[in-house]
């Protein structure tokens, strides 16, 4: 039950995020654009007096750069009033056709203005420059209007060309670009306007005055969701063929096998079975040896050696499928169930869904009643996203077994999953009612919906009974006192949480995201301290690979400190590399938003001839 367990395991740092959000250092990512003031798409704006949607030629010109260019041209033969008086002509005749609404003659008539401009000299160009840029927009507007959206962007790409800083022609362009639904192109823009405005504002970012973004976050997370499930599919294609088959970390796969109540049952038995060492004797001595590997393979779980575990398991499995005797060998001792059982749950670690629910289908073949498996069963069902089949397992687990705690455990968590909090609620509290002294899972993922619903103190109440040297519940209190503002307190918690039990890497993460936000919460004007952040995320991947906040949180930091864009790439390889852990598309989405976002913004900066991020 890998991916759901994992999606089970990462709400509460995923909560921990939310909550720090605001108080993070400010990092590019999505929504929508203010939309260009000078002309309004006509589609989606009220009715504006058109007259006022055409830029003037001619008035408010840079006085200081006025005064250059007549120095610059003093000398040359250029009558600049008479040039000008035919621009402004021009400019009259076609605001009057704009008026009447007839873009296509006001474009033309732009054009004769803007060819007055290209027949000057190059010399004598540069003081008709503004001019020049504002006849060109007004044209793209023209364009624009009339549905001539390919010129409309050839005129946008070359005042950009001219003034690169020119953001009623990028908003014109992204805008176009939006509409045509080339949504890449689209975001690049979004971040080039977003570049500009944090360079333009950067004194006033830094003080903590608040200055409006040319694009709304809504706006970004809009474009970003266009894009994100075809880049999905486009990735997941491209891993699935190198898909890793490593297994979880040996964290999750240990707090998914205690979750089931068979638990104490196999781990006794493993005890009496004897070490691995005089297990691997009775395979060398023994002539049928499938039962013998499956024996060490359960002594391996037992000792946390859970890669020997897997390949023990699924040798005996083939030799049980390649050899009658074999079989016959392990049905004499009742043990061929237990096989099946343990190679499902084998073949589920290793994201082999349909190889899971093929051992499982012929475990319940084999036995109806067995809750257990049921459950397991029901637990490759929810990776599948067959979401309507696992409920109707866990319901029939159920009618065998109305105490089945395991079943109502992981019926809570694909509650959650399908962002039902209040079934997940009801089967949570009915766990710890008939498990009062053996529910560490039902109170930790209750207190998790507590906290999701700003209802601190239930929070805490539900984690009151639970063994106070338990990592997971001190990860919990710790969130616990972060949403109270209790820094000095959650921060105590995390290192209790990572010194009970060094395997866990939310703690991890949550103190890093503790220590990212607590100073600037308290002292916004000193930066934390980022060595110790980047090493406790870089912590946590190395516990467990497969802990993709971890990636999401590192690789933002990593884009905030880029000195340069060749770092700013390094965080794409990052993503890269959480990503080729992804078993599932969903497991992808988060990385792979971040990552569109990353590419966006080198691509941007590239195209605005910036060499930072900042």
């Amino acid at each position: 039950m890998n991916a759901s367990w994992e999606r089970y395991r990462s709400l509460t740092v995923a909560l921990l995020a939310t909550l720090m959000t605001a108080g993070m250092l400010y990092v590019i990512s999505g929504t929508t654009f203010l939309r260009n003031k000078a002309l309004p798409d006509s589609s989606t704006t009220t009715k504006v007096e058109d007259t006022q949607n055409i830029e003037d030629v001619t008035e408010e010109e840079d006085q200081d750069q006025v005064t250059e260019i007549k120095k610059e041209t003093e000398d040359e033969e250029v009558d600049k009033d008479s040039i000008n008086k035919q621009i402004e002509e021009y400019d009259t005749q076609a605001r009057g056709l704009f008026k009447e609404k007839k873009h296509i003659e006001a474009a033309a008539v732009f054009t004769k203005a803007i060819e007055l401009i290209d027949n000057i000299s190059n010399n004598n160009q540069k003081q008709f420059q503004r001019q020049l840029l504002s006849l060109k927009n007004n044209r793209a507007a023209m364009y624009e209007k009339a549905g001539m959206l390919e010129l409309a962007l050839e005129d946008c790409e070359g005042i950009l060309s001219l003034d690169v800083g020119h953001s009623k022609a990028r908003t014109r362009k992204l805008r176009i670009l939006e509409s045509e639904k080339r949504y890449q192109e689209a975001l690049v823009e979004i971040c080039a306007l977003q570049l500009r405005f944090m360079h333009d504002n950067r004194d006033k970012i830094r003080l903590g005055i608040q200055v409006p973004p040319p694009v709304s976050q809504e706006k970004i997370n809009e474009v970003v969701s266009y894009i994100l499930p075809t880049e999905v599919d486009r990735i997941f294609a491209k891993n699935n063929e190198n898909l890793s088959k490593s297994l979880p970390s040996t964290y999750t796969i240990l707090q998914l096998l205690k979750s089931f109540n068979n638990y104490n049952t196999w781990m006794g038995q493993a005890a009496r079975d004897g070490s691995a060492p005089l297990l691997t004797q009775k395979i060398q001595d023994a002539e049928l040896k499938a039962l013998w590997l499956l024996k060490r393979g359960i002594r391996h779980a037992y000792d946390l050696k859970f890669n020997d575990m897997a390949e023990d398991i699924l040798k005996a499995l083939a030799l049980v499928q390649a050899d009658s005797k074999e079989k016959e060998g392990l049905e004499a001792t009742d043990n061929y169930l237990t096989l099946l059982e343990w190679a499902g749950m084998c073949r589920h670690l290793k994201n082999d869904l349909e190889g899971a629910l093929e051992c499982y289908k012929l475990c319940n073949e084999l036995s109806h009643d067995n809750v257990s498996i049921i459950v397991k069963y029901a637990g490759v069902l929810m990776d599948s996203t067959k979401y309507d089949e696992a409920l109707k397992l866990f319901s029939n687990a159920l009618e065998i077994n109305p105490a089945a705690t395991d079943a109502l455990l992981h019926r809570a968590n694909l509650y959650l999953v399908q962002q039902n909090a209040a079934l997940a609620k009801k089967d949570l509290q009915k766990c710890i009612q008939l498990r009062p002294d053996n529910s560490l899972f039902a109170r930790t993922r209750l207190a998790t919906i507590h906290i999701s619903n700003n209802d601190i103190e239930s929070a805490r109440s539900t984690l009151e009974q639970c063994d106070d040297e338990c990592s997971e519940v001190h990860s919990y209190r710790g969130e616990i006192h972060f949403a109270l503002g209790e820094f000095d307190d959650a921060k105590q918690e995390f290192q209790l949480a990572m010194k009970y039990d060094t395997t866990n890497p939310t703690p991890y993460v949550n103190m890093a995201l503790t220590l990212m936000n607590t100073l600037q919460m308290t002292n916004p004007h000193v930066p934390p301290d980022m060595s110790e952040i980047t090493s406790l995320l870089t912590k946590a991947i190395e516990i467990d690979p497969q802990f993709h906040l971890a990636y999401v949180h590192l690789g933002q930091l990593k884009l905030s400190m880029a000195k340069d864009l060749i770092e700013a790439k390094e965080v794409v390889k990052l993503y890269d590399e959480a990503m080729s852990y992804c078993r599932s598309k969903d497991e992808m989405k988060d990385v792979c938003n971040m990552r569109i976002l990353t590419v966006a913004q080198i691509d941007a900066a590239t195209m605005l001839g910036m060499t930072t991020l900042s």
